[in-house]
């Protein structure tokens, strides 16, 4: 188990790049990488919108593709009721922001079904699930570990996370550390 207050999320913001490094070093090289903190960011605009942030058009793919991709996610994820919220039109604007019409679980669940969408090769997830039922939250992970080409780096504080990683790092005191195969 990771220590409250120990610096976890301070080393993931180092890692994704968001906060220099004091000492040593680290390199991902040209991997894409997502961070999903507890709180994910949304922006202004439509549900397609939110999938696709921060990318403004999807080329590659049909808007019916898409379409049927985004609808099958938001039900699996139990977020079926943002369709008929933007009754069936996944570019229709809301009147509020996301930030006032999703729950924190939503938002989390929103943030999961875009890391999907931009398929990243390392997915760190800073507590990105806590709002989430046990049941929920295994789907999540369930969904991300499918994907065999995303490497996943999380922090959680619930030991049912274990079972969708192969090590284990433990931060202990004074910058000590533990790491081993799950």
């Amino acid at each position: 188990m990771i220590h409250r207050s120990c610096g976890k999320t301070s080393l993931l913001r180092v890692l994704r790049g968001l906060w220099n490094e004091k000492s040593g070093s680290y390199k991902f090289g040209r991997k894409t990488v997502i961070f999903i903190s507890q709180k994910p960011f949304f922006t202004n605009g439509s549900l397609r919108r939110q999938v696709t942030y921060p990318l403004e058009v999807v080329s590659s793919v049909s808007h019916d593709q898409f379409d049927i991709w985004i609808k099958m996610k938001l039900i699996k994820f139990g977020l079926g009721d943002l369709i008929d919220r933007v009754n069936g039109n996944l570019d229709a604007e809301p009147d509020k922001s996301w930030s006032e019409i999703l729950s924190p679980g939503e938002t989390q669940r929103m943030a999961i079904i875009r890391s999907l969408f931009h398929s990243p090769e390392i997915l760190i997830l800073d507590e990105a699930t806590s709002a989430l039922s046990l049941d929920m939250e295994e789907l999540c992970y369930r969904e991300v570990s499918y994907n065999n080409l995303i490497t996943l780096i999380s922090v959680g504080h619930r030991d049912s996370l274990k079972k969708f990683h192969s090590k284990h790092l433990q931060i202990l005191s004074e910058g000590q550390y533990s790491l081993h195969e799950i």
